[in-house]
């Protein structure tokens, strides 16, 4: 086989491997957000995953009532979960029914409907703590990087903290880890999402490079919110016909070149 045609079939693997994973030779990585227009944030991150791009959901629906299990989910969709504070774990538990019901009970709301009455992770500030407004932190972990995540918050108050943040290490706190873009919710003025009403803050990344996302809350006052229907954006397209075609057209032009070379005398 000639130079020429090694360099050929390296720019045809080359190429069909951005093809296979939705990117042109010019794309460049860059986290996006999703957290400034509250009654759509989640359809513009569903309609902006890449077509053929699976999508897990976490929704708790199959965890038990009771101490949050971390470890659940590993085994069937490598995704484990943690709540700490700047002293550790802290032991918040998944509950049922519409949301945490806080405060306010009239007044504008903003977001995307109310929580359907179903299992939530429920982060009580009354749980973490009575003596500090210092936030908390949600940790999704990812045993292989994945292209995007999204998920629901429940009740949020509107002076409260609310931030997501996406990292290139398992864990955030490793001093490796490289912070791939930070998103704070809309400002609410006198707006917020109470009683029991959604808002969806997501993320996604042109390339599958997310290995943690870190969900940051509290800090506003002693606030309660819930999070529901976690979503998981995983680097598993499949091909198109027209890109097996492409591929195709490729491999067999270069076989014929080959077959039509003149033997050597």
């Amino acid at each position: 086989m000639s130079s020429i045609q090694c360099r050929l079939i390296g720019a045809c693997l080359v190429t069909g491997a951005m093809l296979l994973g939705g990117l042109s030779p010019e794309s460049r990585a860059a986290v996006v957000g999703f957290t400034d227009q509250p009654d759509a944030n989640s359809s513009n991150w569903q309609d902006s995953v890449p077509t053929g791009t699976r999508v897990d959901r976490i929704d708790f629906d199959d965890h038990p009532l009771g101490p949050l299990n971390g470890a659940l989910y590993e085994s069937s969709l490598g995704v484990s979960l943690s709540v700490s504070n700047a002293d550790g774990p802290v032991p918040f538990e998944v509950e049922t029914g519409v949301g945490p019901g806080d405060y306010l009970t009239t007044g504008p709301l903003v977001g995307e409907g109310s929580h359907n009455g179903s299992n939530y992770l429920s982060l009580s500030r009354r749980v973490e703590t009575t003596t500090t407004n210092d936030p908390a932190w949600l940790d999704i972990s990812f045993d292989q990087a994945v292209r995007g995540v999204g998920l629901f918050s429940i009740d949020l108050y509107r002076d409260s903290e609310l931030s997501l943040e996406a990292f290139d290490h398992a864990d955030p706190d490793h001093a490796d880890a490289q912070s791939l873009g930070r998103f704070n919710r809309a400002g609410l003025g006198s707006n917020n999402y109470q009683q029991n009403q959604l808002y969806f803050m997501g993320l996604l990344d042109d390339e599958p490079r997310i290995r943690s996302v870190r969900l940051k809350f509290g800090a506003g006052g002693f606030d309660s919110i819930g999070v529901d229907d976690i979503r998981v954006a995983t680097d598993a397209i499949i091909p198109t016909p027209s890109t097996i075609a492409i591929l195709g057209v490729g491999a067999v032009g270069l076989l014929g070149g080959r077959r039509r070379r003149p033997a050597r005398g």
